[in-house]
């Protein structure tokens, strides 16, 4: 499943508890980001792309290397990050 507007105060205890009730076994966010290994199952982060990404960019923004560790390689994946960074501080 895919919550269907997927901001982390969508994404509430309440909802938390009525997907797990209704089997659901993962639930895609909308806010971004990158997973650690040891994921939470609802509340996998989707990473955006788009036709502007190249190759490195695409394997850099699936990494999780956005934050400032290096340096944007196309405006695009500089958008994502700068998405990235602000909604990891809100």
């Amino acid at each position: 499943m895919a919550y269907p507007f997927g901001r982390p105060s969508d994404i509430t205890p309440e909802v938390r508890q009525a997907l797990d009730t209704a089997g659901f076994d993962c639930c895609l966010s909308a806010y971004g980001g990158t997973n650690p290994p040891n994921f939470d199952r609802l509340n996998i982060l989707r990473q955006a792309v788009d036709h502007n990404f190249s190759i490195l960019a695409f394997r850099a923004a699936i990494e999780g290397w956005c934050g400032g560790r290096i340096q944007a390689v196309s405006a695009a994946s500089e958008a994502h990050c700068a998405v990235d960074r602000a909604v990891q501080y809100a």
